[in-house]
């Protein structure tokens, strides 16, 4: 699988990187709003090319409080531009969360920190495979 992880706490990105390569995932990591949503924009018109109305990623993993633009505006923008795009909030901040995404509409799951890393793969696995 191919994911894109979007946090701005270098360790925490780290870890999960790490703990999805081990399972052979192919993931790609960026700090900030802006950078994410970038990378996801490039992304696209790359599968695009090759393939009309397929996701670049298989999962999208959102921090909610971001450099730039915050997880909400990220999965915003995302949405726009890929209605069909799966993704996990990972944050602390759950109930915040719920509370905005019924209110924006944005068809997100989500992981409260913290979680064990077996956890977060397995519901990245799950998630990418429904």
């Amino acid at each position: 699988m191919k994911i894109l992880i979007v946090e701005d706490d270098a360790q925490t990105a780290m870890q999960y990187q790490l703990a999805l390569e081990e399972k052979n995932h192919n993931v790609v990591v960026t700090k900030d709003g802006k950078e994410a949503c970038d990378s996801y924009s490039n992304a696209l018109e790359q599968v695009e090319l090759k393939t009309p109305v397929v996701s670049p990623f298989d999962v999208v993993i959102l921090d909610y409080r971001l450099p730039v633009k915050n997880g909400i505006q990220v999965a915003k923008k995302i949405m726009a531009k890929n209605p069909k795009q799966k993704m996990i909030f990972a944050t602390g901040h759950m109930k915040e969360i719920l509370t905005r995404e019924a209110k924006e509409d944005i068809p997100v799951q989500v992981i409260e920190k913290p979680f064990e890393l077996d956890e977060f793969v397995n519901k990245v696995e799950r998630l990418a495979i429904a």
